[in-house]
């Protein structure tokens, strides 16, 4: 008895929704040659566009893009419609995993034409999507979370729940790079609700990665720890290959800041062993947490090197974009760091999280130049910035920073930073710190408690 293709396809994607990728694979190309036999191009698109999700998101790239293109050029030869919005939506968003910053563009701006010529809520969503990818790769924020504003209301009124959670999760991003953590939040947890709807469990990935971010800056390192774990264990279990890597680097990040490098380094390692570095998404977290793993064992160089290259819109976090200046001031790039700071403020002036670090950044170049008592000033003043905003971890960085510097000028000061900063990396669990704070108690005569 012949199967229909709209059976195979609901079949295919069912296999493909809860991990089986290579079964749910095969069974969408059964459909797809059944639908081009019929004459569907426009059924025969639509398969193709999920079939590259399937592809890309089993490692398969190359045959991921080839897809798309194909869709594409069946579709180009009619009139527009919705299911060629979708397939150059999937070309802009590849352009982004590439890190093809020209590609995007073009496949915004095609998106936009699109949206004019269709009228369609759904086109219009994409669109907007589209514009805010190209105004977050131009460090404008502003704009770009007010076209993903508008992406969401569209996607509403399409009714297209897996278009609504890209919107959700764009916001969610801009969010996070203006250091608005009560909105990234409430964004994270409405992109997890909807993924829990449609019972995609892979979708649920990257809002729960953001969400441990989030947890970290915030000081919930606790929960930021269950939170991945959990993740990690769900990714292992269904088995998608292009978020293997994310999660083994977002784990190695949160090892890091708790002083466990042996551990950090094994999932580095493990990270790197999954295939080649073609998603830029992906990978700048995995050269990020290797990144951190060195600059925190005294090495600046992999975070000069990600620093020149990164992608804009990972380089949007405020925390990566912190740790490259970082990265940059023990490198001797003083001039590179203050660009970074640059950056942070005109993303969010203080007082804000990026603000905040920007400060900071500024205070670390002064100390490298040899400027302490600027140095002193200014790290105090991003202190202030912390404190107010409640980011314990930030705070106790830069008032044990402070104190190094305070140690001769005012040593009763310098030991009550000592021990504020001692007390809150206890309490975070964040190992590496603790010592730190330890000895430069120590240095000033006092035994730490």
């Amino acid at each position: 008895m012949d199967i229909k293709p709209t059976v195979l396809e609901q079949l295919g994607e069912a296999q493909v929704n809860v991990g089986e990728r290579d079964a749910g694979t095969a069974l969408l190309r059964e459909a797809l040659e059944l639908h081009r036999r019929e004459g569907d191009d426009h059924s025969a698109a639509r398969l193709l566009r999920k079939l590259a999700f399937a592809e890309w998101d089993s490692g398969r790239i190359e045959r991921a893009q080839q897809d798309v293109a194909q869709g594409i050029d069946l579709l180009g030869r009619r009139e527009p419609s919705d299911d060629l919005s979708d397939l150059v939506h999937v070309q802009l968003i590849f352009s982004i995993r590439r890190g093809d910053n020209n590609a995007t563009s073009d496949a915004a701006s095609r998106l936009l034409e699109l949206a004019r010529q269709l009228e369609s809520p759904r086109a219009e969503a994409e669109a907007r999507l589209g514009a805010a990818t190209v105004a977050a790769l131009r460090r404008n924020q502003f704009v770009a979370s007010e076209q993903a504003a508008q992406a969401t209301h569209a996607a509403e009124q399409a009714g297209d729940q897996l278009l609504l959670q890209r919107a959700v999760d764009f916001l969610t991003m801009t969010a996070i790079a203006t250091g608005n953590h009560s909105d990234a939040e409430r964004y994270a947890g409405q992109s997890l609700h909807i993924a829990r709807e449609l019972g995609v469990p892979a979708l649920a990935t990257l809002p729960s990665h953001r969400l441990v971010m989030i947890y970290i800056v915030t000081g919930r390192w606790a929960q930021a720890r269950d939170l991945n774990a959990a993740t990690l264990a769900e990714v292992r279990r269904i088995g998608t290959r292009r978020a293997l890597p994310g999660a083994f680097a977002i784990r190695a990040i949160v090892l890091t800041l708790e002083g466990q490098f042996d551990q950090a380094e094994a999932c580095i390692r493990e990270a790197r062993s999954l295939g080649e570095p073609l998603d830029r998404n992906v990978y700048d977290f995995v050269e990020f947490a290797d990144v951190l793993l060195h600059l925190e064992k005294g090495d600046p160089t992999l975070g000069l090197k990600l620093a020149a290259t990164a992608n804009p819109l990972n380089f949007a976090v405020p925390l990566v974009a912190g740790w490259l200046a970082e990265a940059r001031v023990a490198g001797g790039d003083e001039a590179g760091a203050g660009e970074i700071a640059e950056m942070l403020r005109s993303a969010a002036p203080p007082p804000s999280y990026p603000g905040g670090l920007a400060i900071r950044i500024e205070g670390l170049v002064h100390r490298s130049r040899g400027d302490d008592e600027m140095a002193r000033k200014t790290l105090a003043e991003a202190a202030e910035v912390f404190e107010l905003l409640e980011l314990p971890y930030d705070l106790a960085r830069t008032r044990l920073d402070w104190g190094r510097l305070a140690s001769h000028s005012d040593p009763e000061l310098a030991i009550r930073a000592g021990d504020q900063s001692l007390k809150t990396f206890g309490q975070l669990g964040a190992r590496a710190y603790v010592d730190r704070a330890r000895l430069l108690l120590r240095d000033l005569g006092v035994q730490p408690r």
